[in-house]
């Protein structure tokens, strides 16, 4: 099964999002020593961040590809 990490980034969660103080969930569970929640949303923010940089590569690639062919 997927796993909550998993879940979150496929729903594409925020989670980055700020409350009025401008803290993220990641703030507020390090500030109450929820390590758990902290570790999860730092896996969250890894696998989001590993997502992008594969998309990036893939659009730099097509543009390499699209370009060697003029």
């Amino acid at each position: 099964g997927a796993t909550c990490a998993q879940l979150l980034t496929d729903a594409k969660a925020d989670i980055e999002a700020q409350d009025e103080n401008g803290r993220t969930a990641l703030m507020l569970a390090a500030g109450k020593g929820h390590t758990e929640c902290v570790h999860l949303l730092v896996d969250v923010s890894t696998i989001i961040a590993q997502r992008q940089e594969r998309k990036r590569r893939r659009t730099n690639d097509i543009s390499a590809s699209r370009d060697e062919r003029r």
